[in-house]
């Protein structure tokens, strides 16, 4: 299931359609564990530690803090894939300085289009991106071989020995 991260939605949209995300999850019993939209609360029964101990609690995320296999420069990087949608290697050219010369043949540098946190992210790297994985992944058949029986090949050993 798809949770939406740093949405661009206005709170006021997320409060007019925050109830209509949970209300889909009552059923299946992890709607407290899930919350789409973190800053608004929909049911005021559902607390914060009841949504943290629910049953995604083992599955923490891969861009969060307790994570110790990427650094922080990763991690700000996984963000803006997953919030740009498009490659890494793009977004970390966007973060760095830009260097053009104009016609008469003067050098100007253009600031960063992303402003980064961490000064090595434009540079760290590229850590992987498990839906990005997945949608480059194709089908593999099984190396599996169906046999035919060779019908001159059977009884080959024992075809002209008739004593016992």
């Amino acid at each position: 299931m798809p949770i939406v991260h740093d949405s661009f939605v206005s709170n006021k949209m997320k409060k007019k359609l925050a109830h209509n995300f949970r209300s889909a999850l009552i059923g299946t019993g992890v709607c407290s564990a899930l919350d789409y939209f973190a800053n608004v609360s929909v049911n005021r029964a559902v607390s914060t530690s009841s949504r943290l101990s629910g049953i995604f609690s083992s599955f923490p995320c891969v861009g969060g803090h307790d994570n110790e296999n990427l650094s922080m420069a990763q991690k700000e990087l996984l963000l803006w894939h997953w919030s740009l949608g498009i490659g890494m290697q793009r977004i970390q050219k966007m973060m760095r300085n830009r260097t053009f010369e104009d016609p008469i043949g003067r050098m100007q540098v253009h600031p960063p289009i992303i402003q980064s946190k961490f000064a090595s992210t434009a540079s760290c790297r590229i850590p992987r991106c498990q839906s990005c994985e997945l949608s480059r992944a194709h089908q593999r058949s099984p190396q599996v071989k169906r046999v035919q029986p060779n019908q001159d090949a059977e009884g080959a050993i024992s075809r002209n020995q008739l004593e016992v």
